[in-house]
């Protein structure tokens, strides 16, 4: 069950993490129909991480991360280059990219969800992603209500079997008697 609810779990954010990145994806090809100026691109990024919960990652075609929601400034200047993540290299392949990895830049396991982003043609890539241990958290929660659930029911079963005995053994101490 514990697995059940882990993959469900995944499968779930997983698949809302993907329509953000779409969404993520209309919005800098709606607002900013040419390349935005450098400087722009992490406010972007900021403010689009804020709004959804999800770290953004706006990344060149030349794999130079542009803008970063969780990194600002000189930490933003030292990220090395994204080009061959697997998500990114999948991105530009297919449309999409998924990844669960070890993140060497906040040092946790991440799912990363990447769509490329542009008009008449790719101007970069939009990533998206969320720690595991959110993933973690969302199916303790699963776990405690199961638990709660099932126990509930267990105490349930408990008084309906006295009553139900209780029922039954009435006329037969009544013949005994």
């Amino acid at each position: 069950l514990d697995s059940t609810l882990k993959d469900y779990t995944y499968h779930r954010v997983e698949t809302a993490l993907t329509k953000e990145a779409l969404l993520a994806k209309l919005f800098l090809e709606k607002d900013f129909p040419g390349y935005p100026r450098l400087k722009e691109v992490d406010s972007i990024a900021d403010e689009t991480g804020e709004t959804i919960s999800s770290r953004v990652t706006i990344i060149g075609l030349d794999g130079k991360v542009l803008g970063d929601s969780d990194l600002n400034g000189e930490k933003l200047e030292e990220v090395e280059n994204h080009l061959y993540r697997p998500e990114v290299q999948e991105a530009l392949e297919t449309g999409i990219g998924h990844s669960v990895r070890f993140s060497t830049t906040i040092q946790k396991n991440m799912l990363y969800i990447a769509v490329p982003f542009g008009k008449e043609q790719t101007q970069g890539i939009v990533r998206l992603s969320l720690p595991l241990s959110d993933i973690e958290i969302i199916s303790g929660h699963l776990k405690k209500a199961l638990f709660f659930a099932l126990l509930v029911a267990f105490g349930i079963a408990i008084v309906v079997s006295y009553i139900a005995a209780r029922f039954i053994s009435k006329p037969i101490e009544h013949i005994s008697a």
